[in-house]
């Protein structure tokens, strides 16, 4: 009988965050994509601040041809890592329009 104790402390999600984020990239080089997503996604949710499961995600999402799915990712992971770098907060690209 094997018991799984879940010690939600910050060490083990972080550990565990790294743990998937490799696994995603061995499941990518096997192109296992739907693999390397799932894995990807819970390192994420164990650790929202690390980077690399985002760009890990968006690009298994362009492989499989999901262009706004990896966008999506691709944003995600540029605003987790510029929360990181800078507190300072970065305007979108919407006010400038171009007059077609």
């Amino acid at each position: 009988h094997h018991h799984h104790h879940h010690h939600h402390n910050t060490t083990t999600a972080a550990a565990a965050a790294v743990i998937y984020t490799n696994r995603a990239a061995t499941a990518m080089m096997m192109k296992s994509y739907m693999e390397a997503i799932s894995d990807c996604k819970k390192a994420i949710a164990l650790q929202p601040s690390l980077v690399k499961p985002y760009l890990r995600l968006g690009r298994c999402y362009l492989m499989l041809g999901e262009g706004e799915e990896s966008i999506d990712v691709f944003r995600k992971g540029l605003r987790t890592q510029s929360s990181l770098c800078s507190s300072s907060s970065t305007q979108d690209d919407n006010n400038k329009k171009n007059d077609g």
